[in-house]
Formats: C-alpha cells, sequence, structure tokens
C-alpha cells in the first residue's frame, strides 16, 4: 500500500497535461464551420418552437372566432 519508506511522504502520481485534442472545439469562432448538423439541428429547434407557439396561439384564439 505504502510505496516509500517508513517516514517518506507518498507522492500522488503525475497527471498528464491535457492535450488539445481532448479539449471540445470552441462555438464562437465558426458556429456552423464544419458541423452541417449543428445547423439542421438549430432550424428544427426552430421549427419547433414555432408550430408550436402558434398552435398555441390559436388554441387561445380559436374559441374567439366564429367562422
Amino acid at each position: 500500500m505504502f510505496d516509500g519508506a517508513p517516514g517518506e511522504a507518498v507522492k500522488p502520481p503525475q497527471s498528464e497535461p491535457v492535450s488539445d485534442s481532448l479539449m471540445p472545439p470552441l462555438p464562437w469562432p465558426s458556429l456552423f464551420h464544419d458541423r452541417p448538423r449543428q445547423l439542421l439541428d438549430l432550424h428544427l429547434k426552430f421549427a419547433y418552437g414555432l408550430s408550436s407557439f402558434l398552435y398555441s396561439l390559436w388554441m387561445h384564439v380559436a374559441p374567439y372566432i366564429n367562422l
């Protein structure tokens, strides 16, 4: 369990420096530079949000409209 001699402090294992390849890419240089999937997801989220907003608006307004 102890690696050192009695009375000697056990040094913690040295951690290796984190390389840049493990870090996620930063979003601000170019949001959709090499990721068209992000652009597609943004469009789908926008379309879903807009359609749900219009549907809820219609559900609130429709009872007052006599067609």
